[in-house]
């Protein structure tokens, strides 16, 4: 598989393919509405599940405001199995843990 190239600023998501079924829908279906909600704010999709931002003048503001965004969107919450996010930095951050510690209501039940 080939390697993808991200900028310092993007985020991975991955559905869960049995949730995603339960509900009526597919992990791709999912990742295509993802694409229709994250883009106009100015990010990119450069492979399943991961967007970035268009350019780096714009990282942060496409960025942030689209996955606090995006997390209020319970068709989000009700199929998502991991969130990562990353500012320039090459770690990342558990978007999940960050909603369960600011903002627990957002989590569906399982």
């Amino acid at each position: 598989m080939a390697t993808v190239q991200t900028s310092p600023w993007h985020f991975i998501i991955e559905f869960d393919e049995r949730k995603a079924a339960a509900h009526g829908t597919t992990a791709d279906e999912l990742y295509d509405r993802v694409g229709a909600f994250v883009e106009p704010y100015g990010n990119v999709r450069v492979a399943r599940g991961t967007w970035q931002a268009r350019d780096a003048r714009s990282s942060f503001r496409a960025q942030c405001p689209a996955v606090c965004d995006l997390s209020k969107q319970r068709w989000v919450m009700q199929n998502v199995r991991s969130w990562m996010t990353f500012e320039g930095d090459e770690q990342g951050e558990d978007y999940l843990a960050v909603i369960r510690r600011v903002r627990p209501r957002l989590l569906c039940a399982e």
